[in-house]
């Protein structure tokens, strides 16, 4: 087993901690993406070790620096890990991938500042989508430390997730997301579509330092609102199918993001995102359909029961 670490950087001062730390535990190679930071990552500011260094003339986010590293990467197993992240395990968590053929998120726990744990859990998170509001695309929340050994999930926590490189190419590769914004939803729904199953480790912990409010460091992207509605377009373009791209979610999105929407349909109705969604649909292996029952979308479920309900 060849453990690959992606880690995307942007303008990150625990990038050099994070990376020995990796390799500390066993990582095989580190793929760093300097997605354009305003002070240049240097290779000898890193440990010495398997690392390939390469830096982006302009930021495309973490998403695309995910997917970049991936084609990069020489392991039969990846991983994706944020550059302020001090796991527990490394091969143990390969390992967990290679055994399930799943998308493997590890357990969540925060760090302040000082590197002292935050005294919290998350087990992954649920896909939820409240159909009274206007927000329209699907949101997480992440679960409660309820879960044990290795258990199912719904979608990956930010931080550190693996798969091996065989599961990765049946979900079709990492989502089209542009800059920030919906990447890891994107990245577990469509593994999700592909019956990849998504999983918790929840013996291994990613020990991720936050940002915001619990932690003094600024976030290192700020992505204009009309990017990350671009993103919900371009995601429900590729991932879903025609009719119910065309009749629900386009209608629906053109709505709640009135102000954005000529942006983000020439961004969704792109040449590449019209093979991406031809592409994808030969590998999904579930319906839109059985994707809303699975989580219960009772709008989308009523969508689809009034077009059965014309149609006879």
């Amino acid at each position: 087993m060849r453990v690959s670490v992606v880690i995307p950087s942007r303008d990150e001062t625990l990038l050099a901690d994070t990376v020995a730390a990796f390799l500390k535990l066993g990582a095989d190679e580190i793929v760093v993406i300097d997605d354009a930071s305003r002070k240049p990552v240097k290779r000898e500011d890193l440990t010495d070790g398997n690392v390939v260094l390469v830096r982006n003339k302009r930021a495309g986010g973490p998403g695309a620096c995910r997917a970049q590293g991936a084609e990069l990467a020489t392991g039969d197993v990846l991983m994706w890990a944020d550059a302020h992240v001090f796991p527990t395990r490394v091969r143990e968590f390969g390992e967990v991938a290679v055994q399930t053929q799943g998308q493997v998120t590890a357990a969540g726990s925060g760090l302040r500042d000082d590197r002292e744990v935050i005294p919290w859990l998350q087990h992954g998170v649920i896909f939820l989508r409240d159909s009274k509001q206007e927000f329209a695309p699907y949101q997480i929340k992440w679960q409660p430390p309820k879960l044990t050994g290795v258990a199912p999930v719904m979608g990956v926590c930010g931080g550190l997730y693996a798969m091996t490189r065989d599961a990765y190419k049946r979900m079709g590769g990492w989502p089209p997301t542009a800059a920030w914004g919906y990447n890891e939803q994107a990245f577990s729904w469509a593994a999700q579509l592909c019956n990849v199953p998504v999983l918790c480790d929840t013996e291994t912990i990613a020990r991720h330092l936050y940002r915001g409010a619990k932690c003094k460091l600024p976030a290192p992207y700020v992505t204009p609102h009309g990017l990350t509605v671009a993103n919900y377009y371009r995601v429900h373009r590729v991932l879903c199918e025609e009719e119910t791209w065309r009749g629900y979610w386009k209608p629906l999105f053109d709505r709640v993001f009135a102000r954005d929407a000529r942006f983000a349909n020439a961004s969704a109705n792109h040449p590449e995102m019209t093979a991406r969604h031809k592409a994808f649909q030969e590998l999904r292996r579930i319906t839109d359909y059985e994707w809303a029952q699975k989580i219960n979308d009772t709008a989308l479920l009523e969508w689809f029961d009034k077009r059965k309900a014309v149609a006879a």
